[in-house]
């Protein structure tokens, strides 16, 4: 037997008719029972939308961690020397770029270039 999508369309815009209606009605007449349920919505969906704002507002952040490079594990106990310097700075704009290596007994353990936001 084969399907006519002629009767299925018209089928389901039957059932989206009565749906757009059902859901105008309780808009206008019942919209305390409506507003009920959507904030039992928000209030599942609310776990999922801190995480999407979170990684939103951190992806800067973990975009400056992809700029540095770790060269070599530093061990417990080791003396780390650190050497930063400011290679731009605007302070009309209140920001810097700075370069930083961090070196253990003389080998390189990381390189980074980072922007820093200041008042």
């Amino acid at each position: 037997m084969k399907k006519d999508n002629h009767y299925f369309g018209w089928g389901l815009t039957a059932v989206v008719s009565v749906c757009s209606i059902l859901l105008f009605y309780d808009l206008v007449f019942r919209s305390s029972i409506l507003l009920r349920y959507l904030g039992v919505l928000a209030g599942i969906l609310a776990p999922v939308l801190y995480g999407a704002a979170m990684a939103y507002l951190l992806a800067p952040v973990v975009n400056w961690f992809e700029g540095a490079v770790f060269r070599r594990r530093v061990l417990p106990g080791e003396t780390l020397e650190i050497y930063a310097a400011v290679t731009e700075e605007r302070p009309e704009l209140g920001w810097a770029a700075c370069r930083g290596r961090v070196s253990v007994q003389g080998e390189l353990a990381a390189e980074l270039e980072l922007c820093l936001a200041f008042r």
